[in-house]
């Protein structure tokens, strides 16, 4: 697998970082959102790979002509 640098993603990997830090002992919900096509997969995945010793739930939408109400949420349990 080819392991891809990302640009202009470091204040956004480090919010992520912050996130985690404060995770650590009741846990943490963080949601990406953005447009199809701007790298979010490309960002968790390299955030995830920088992590160790953590478990962490990865969820995303259907893309449903209907979407069913907290769908991605529903699929982590």
């Amino acid at each position: 697998m080819t392991t891809l640098r990302l640009l202009e993603r470091g204040p956004i990997l480090e919010a992520l970082a912050d996130q985690l830090a404060n995770a650590r002992d009741r846990g943490r919900l963080v949601v990406v959102g953005g447009e199809a096509g701007v790298g979010k997969t490309s960002l968790l995945r390299q955030f995830t790979a920088r992590v160790d010793d953590v478990r962490v739930l990865w969820a995303a939408c259907d893309g449903l002509f209907t979407p069913q109400p907290l769908a991605p949420l529903h699929d982590l349990g």
